[in-house]
């Protein structure tokens, strides 16, 4: 082989590091900024986790859904909403077993779009919300 074709090769290859290497700093930098995003509005509007706790073999619920809120609402104030947020998870729980649904992405995802939405109609407040399924 030339010199010519090696030192070409070597070119050819640093240009697409340099390329590929660009790419991953971009990827980067739109992660970050996606985080610091959710941390700015974690700190404004707070996070709401509903917590059910799901019988493994049937799929019923086993307990009451548990609301768990952090810098949202002082709970002890809130009474009355946090029985609110349990009636709308167990309507949406309801809602899923009467159509029989089971997966617990599509239930998941019932419970944070009712939460969610319920949560804006009534405080104007939009904070994160995490359902978290719990199997026994």
């Amino acid at each position: 082989m030339s010199d010519n074709l090696i030192k070409t090769i070597y070119i050819s290859v640093l240009i697409v590091l340099v390329c590929l290497s660009a790419v991953f700093s971009g990827s980067e930098i739109a992660y970050s900024s996606l985080n610091e995003m959710r941390l700015r509005h974690l700190a404004e509007d707070g996070i709401v986790m509903a917590i059910v706790t799901l019988s493994a073999d049937t799929g019923e619920v086993i307990s009451q859904p548990e609301i768990i809120t952090r810098g949202f609402v002082y709970v002890k104030e809130a009474e009355d909403l946090m029985e609110e947020l349990r009636r709308v998870v167990n309507e949406s729980l309801d809602s899923c077993e009467r159509q029989r649904v089971r997966e617990w992405s599509a239930i998941k995802s019932r419970i944070k779009s009712n939460l969610s939405g319920y949560l804006y109609k009534t405080t104007r407040r939009s904070p994160m919300v995490l359902p978290v399924i719990i199997e026994v």
